[in-house]
């Protein structure tokens, strides 16, 4: 029975870690929408980090390396 209870709180531990990996997943997706860092993301390029769109759309526009 000791066993049961063990597993519980190992399952409780990593389900909360879980959620709190999903939430700052959810605030590093939608932040950008309010607020981008000022700069250059490529000087050579000239890309600013404000002329890069959020989301999958940033790839298209990413400099290769």
């Amino acid at each position: 029975k000791d066993r049961d209870v063990e597993k519980f709180k190992r399952r409780r531990e990593i389900e909360l870690k879980h959620g709190r990996v999903a939430m700052f997943a959810t605030m590093g997706y939608i932040a950008p929408e309010y607020y981008k860092f000022p700069g250059y993301l490529s000087t050579s390029a000239g890309l600013k980090l404000v002329d890069v769109p959020n989301g999958l759309k940033a790839l298209s526009v990413m400099p290769t390396a």
